[in-house]
This record gives structure tokens, sequence and C-alpha cells, in this order.
């Protein structure tokens, strides 16, 4: 709690901003990397 603290303080960003990108990044990534790893799997199959 006291690093988040001390970055919000620091970049003068709203913590929700920041919580926002983040979460749209992991599932941004999950996504990306869910569908490449589909392809991957099915190519090794077929």
């Amino acid at each position: 709690m006291k690093w988040t603290n001390a970055i919000r303080s620091g970049l003068k960003i709203p913590m929700s901003t920041i919580e926002y990108f983040g979460i749209e990044a992991i599932i941004g990534g999950g996504l990306c990397w869910a569908v490449f790893l589909l392809i991957l799997l099915i190519d090794i199959l077929l």
C-alpha cells in the first residue's frame, strides 16, 4: 500500500486510471497469448 501511494503521489495520476490500464493490459495480453497458444497447439496436432 505504501508503494502505490508513493507511485500515485510521484506520478500525479489517479489510482483508478492506473488500475484501469493495468487490467486492460492484462486482459489484452492474456487474450493475445491464448489465441497464439491455441493456433500453435492446433498447428502441432494437425
